[in-house]
């Protein structure tokens, strides 16, 4: 059985210098409940493995902007972010159980930014696009498999 709390506070700050256009940053935290899986193991001379894996937790900030024009139709979104993640809940392959395990690294970060545009050129056609850059690393995962 298990058992987890956490509050998991967010600050949103917003500004809109003119009525098309908004900037914004926040502060955000969470968190994901630890729990207990079965191992599905494929070969008899194996036995079902009990995995516990603990809370992860996470805390980091976003800053960005909207901009979104009626006469000209057209909507434009940025962001920037960077997270940090605690005992991160990984899933791996062990090849000695030919099967998944859960566990905890110890510290992972995210850092991106993404960008998004929407033209809409006419009652019949619009155009889209977005780009988006992750940068997703382990920190820190003893014990981790290769």
């Amino acid at each position: 059985q298990v058992r987890d709390k956490d509050v998991s506070p967010e600050v949103t700050l917003s500004y809109s210098p003119v009525d098309d256009f908004m900037v914004y940053a926040a502060y955000k935290t969470g968190f994901k409940s630890g729990g207990t899986a079965i191992g599905n193991i494929t070969y008899a001379n194996f036995a079902q493995q009990e995995l516990s894996i603990g809370q992860e937790e996470s805390e980091g900030f976003e800053v960005g902007w909207k901009l979104e024009s009626v006469p000209s139709r057209l909507r434009l979104v940025g962001s920037a972010y960077h997270f940090v993640f605690s005992d991160l809940q990984v899933s791996s392959w062990n090849v000695e159980t030919n099967s998944f395990e859960l566990g905890n690294a110890a510290k992972a970060t995210t850092t991106g930014i993404e960008l998004e545009a929407q033209w809409e050129a006419t009652a019949e056609l619009s155009l889209r696009g977005s780009i988006a850059y992750n940068r997703a690393r382990y920190e820190s995962f003893p014990g981790a498999p290769c």
